[in-house]
């Protein structure tokens, strides 16, 4: 399995020195539906049509200025959870890079502003895979209850309490879950 040439330039300046870069990858890319759109869609249409009806009847002649304005940003929350977040999903995937190197997972997010996760392999930590039909999966780390399997699976965990760390919607998903553990079990704790 080849290491994403855009990843790879994006998690090699962060290399501790004689760290070897096994695999770098980034979650599926573009828009996406999943399965927790199925509930927020219908909500988001909701909010954005009550919204539009308000605004609509508030420009009735004599009604205030800030009866108008009151439901501006109603408007662009029902916008947001009906079509912007989808767009938000992506660019976020966009400038998210995973890599597992012979020490250590690499989770970096964030385009202006990069945050960067690591979790050494010298930590002990369960590593779960949730794989859809297609290949792509998601990667879990640490304790996973069985209720956040299934929310990560299906991309519902942008919602609730925070997460796991994970590799999320990554292609290959089984070869990558294949390259971890072996990363996992030849780590220098392995050997204590």
């Amino acid at each position: 399995m080849a290491i994403s040439s855009h990843a790879d330039e994006a998690l090699q300046p962060l290399l501790d020195r004689g760290e070897r870069l096994l695999w770098a990858g980034q979650p599926a890319q573009g828009l996406r539906f999943q399965v927790c759109d199925l509930f927020r869609l219908p909500f988001g249409l909701a909010v954005a049509a009550f919204v539009v009806l308000w605004e609509v009847i508030t420009f009735r002649p004599g009604t205030p200025i800030a009866f108008r304005l009151v439901g501006l940003p109603f408007l662009a929350a029902g916008f947001h959870l009906s079509v912007g977040r989808f767009f938000v999903d992506a660019r976020r995937r966009s400038h998210t890079f995973y890599g597992i190197t012979d020490r250590r997972l690499l989770i970096r997010t964030g385009a202006s502003r990069p945050n960067l996760r690591t979790f050494s392999f010298a930590e002990d930590f369960a590593i779960s895979l949730r794989e859809r039909p297609d290949g792509t999966g998601t990667i879990l780390f640490g304790p996973t209850p069985p209720l956040y399997g299934w929310l990560a699976s299906s991309g519902c965990l942008t919602l609730g309490p925070p997460h796991p760390p994970l590799f999320d919607s990554i292609p290959e998903a089984r070869q990558v879950y294949s390259i971890l553990g072996g990363a996992q079990a030849t780590a220098p704790h392995a050997e204590a």
